[in-house]
């Protein structure tokens, strides 16, 4: 698979098939500028068209992950949280009294996951 030629969306079905899904983050605003400092000041000039978020949630919405927006520092701050959250815990059912022995529902837990795949 080193000389693919399909497109996101072909990419995107592939990994829908594999059971993989695919989690897309797009950083940046609907276009993408450049800063130029000549000598008399300083001013921004665009580059091209920026994150492309019609593909970027289709390939999410394909494959059942989620596509998150990052348009200036604060939004990205708040996707870098989510995602470290998303993939770091992990939410567990358990049956009634079996968590902590009070209680008679089921209730969550949260446990956090070291890098490594390990939980602490």
């Amino acid at each position: 698979m080193g000389d693919w030629r399909g497109s996101p969306l072909d990419a995107a079905a592939l990994a829908k098939q594999r059971g993989i899904k695919v989690y897309t983050i797009g950083i940046g605003g609907g276009e993408a500028f450049t800063t130029v400092r000549p000598p008399l000041g300083e001013y921004k000039m665009p580059v091209g068209e920026g994150v492309d978020e019609a593909t970027l949630k289709a390939i999410a919405k394909e494959t059942g992950g989620i596509c998150r927006l990052a348009d200036d520092a604060d939004s990205l701050r708040s996707v870098s949280r989510w995602t470290i959250l998303r993939f770091t815990t992990r939410r567990t059912r358990t049956s009634p009294g079996l968590s902590t022995g009070m209680g008679s529902g089921p209730s969550e837990n949260y446990q956090y996951l070291h890098p490594s795949g390990s939980s602490r």
